[in-house]
């Protein structure tokens, strides 16, 4: 019996071998280092004097997830908002991981559902700036990350009052009224007051 001629096609598109894609000698298609890139529909069309017969092939390539998108929803003194979108995949999404740290500061996590649209850090410090960033992950492991965020929680240092209404000035004492700083929107944690008495001549 004549050998038959294989002739592939990929994604519609007849076979152009290369170093990593070529036609074997049995007739059978290698691929090396599977991508994302590789999933499609491969047909399989094999001929001779008698006849011919063709076959199609699926490939799905399973691989960690692709990077969910984070953008910013909101803020206030002490949390941030962000909203998440995680990337459709072939393998189940387990979750995903927000990565978050003060600038210098060292990075932290916390892990979310997959189906999470919307998520809050809370306990942040006030008027500080953050970055941030999100992967996602499956049960063959953790995904590239997002784009990081740059953002800050509200508040800014406290503002210096008018001379005029925070001191009064008696014959023998001082009065402060602290309560006329303005606190820029993040809690006073405490003051400082300095003083030392006036040099007069005798």
């Amino acid at each position: 019996m004549p050998a038959p001629e294989i002739k592939w096609k990929v994604k519609g598109q007849p076979l152009t071998q290369s170093d990593r894609l070529r036609l074997l000698p049995d007739g059978s298609l290698l691929i090396k280092e599977v991508t994302r890139k590789d999933a499609g529909d491969y047909a399989c069309r094999a001929e001779n004097s008698f006849g011919q017969d063709a076959i199609m092939h699926s490939l799905v390539v399973q691989a960690p997830p692709q990077p969910p998108s984070i953008s910013l929803s909101g803020t206030t003194g002490t949390s941030i908002t962000v909203r998440l979108k995680s990337p459709m995949d072939s393998a189940p999404l387990h979750g995903m991981t927000v990565h978050y740290k003060q600038d210098f500061g060292e990075w932290e996590t916390t892990q979310i559902p997959p189906t999470t649209n919307e998520y809050t850090l809370e306990g942040l410090s006030c008027g500080t700036r953050y970055q941030l960033y999100a992967t996602s992950f499956n049960s063959i492991g953790t995904g590239e990350a997002s784009d990081i965020l740059n953002t800050r929680t509200k508040g800014a240092k406290p503002g210096v009052p008018p001379a005029q209404k925070f001191i009064e000035v008696s014959q023998n004492s001082v009065t402060l009224h602290l309560s006329a700083w303005d606190d820029g929107g993040c809690p006073m944690l405490y003051f400082v007051v300095e003083y030392k008495a006036r040099y007069v001549s005798s």
